[in-house]
């Protein structure tokens, strides 16, 4: 998980090694850093998140997504990529 992310309450991530506040990371999934993932976001195991990312609420991604893509949906669709600041 890079640097000055933010993972909210109750996501999946991976192949389910708790972390704690009801955050669950494991699986070989790489998260960039300045990302989001809204509450409940499950990313599948093995999953490359680029860095400025930002999902919905609920989200489930199974592919990979782009630097500074939005995404939401079961499954996660991106919605639009932002430029970088």
């Amino acid at each position: 998980l890079g640097g000055s992310s933010v993972v909210a309450h109750h996501c999946t991530v991976g192949d389910y090694t708790l972390l704690g506040g009801g955050v669950i990371f494991g699986g070989g999934v790489t998260v960039g850093s300045f990302c989001t993932l809204g509450v409940g976001t499950v990313l599948q195991p093995h999953i490359k998140v680029g860095d400025g990312v930002t999902t919905g609420i609920g989200s489930a991604v199974i592919k990979a997504l782009p630097a500074y893509a939005g995404a939401v949906g079961v499954p996660a669709k991106v919605i639009r990529i932002a430029e970088p600041a």
